[in-house]
């Protein structure tokens, strides 16, 4: 039994680190049926894969950059409790998971539609640029 909950405890750990509930903001994709007045089971099918792959390559960013900023998270009080910055997920395990959630992304989408493809390699390009670089950018400051 205690088995069996170690095992939903790291599973659910494994699922957070994905960051599940961020996946809402990929809905925008279902605009794209509306606003172009095709509103059919085939563009909602459309729509539904865009939804799928954008979860998955935004999903393949949330570890990584949880990796990158592992020392600071661990020193937060709440960012702390976090499944990599807590040691419920491990490092490796969180890069293999990325791996494998951004290059299915790329590949289906890129299977699909070479056009779907190319959008989620800029999204994926646009998160490397963030993780390495933009996060630490001042873009604008009120005063």
């Amino acid at each position: 039994m205690v088995y069996k909950l170690f095992n939903l405890r790291s599973l659910a750990a494994h699922i957070k680190a994905l960051r599940p509930r961020q996946w809402t903001k990929n809905s925008i994709v279902f605009a794209a049926p509306l606003f172009a007045f095709d509103v059919s089971s085939k563009s909602i099918a459309g729509s539904s894969l865009a939804f799928c792959l954008f979860c998955a390559a935004a999903s393949s960013f949330y570890p990584l950059n949880d990796i990158f900023d592992v020392k600071s998270d661990r020193q937060h009080p709440v960012k702390s409790k976090r499944p990599i910055a807590s040691g419920m997920v491990a490092i490796p395990t969180a890069i293999a998971m990325a791996a494998i959630l951004l290059t299915l992304a790329l590949a289906i989408g890129w299977w699909d539609s070479p056009s779907l493809g190319l959008t989620i390699l800029s999204y994926a390009l646009l998160q490397v640029a963030y993780n390495f670089r933009l996060k630490h950018t001042v873009i604008l400051e009120m005063n």
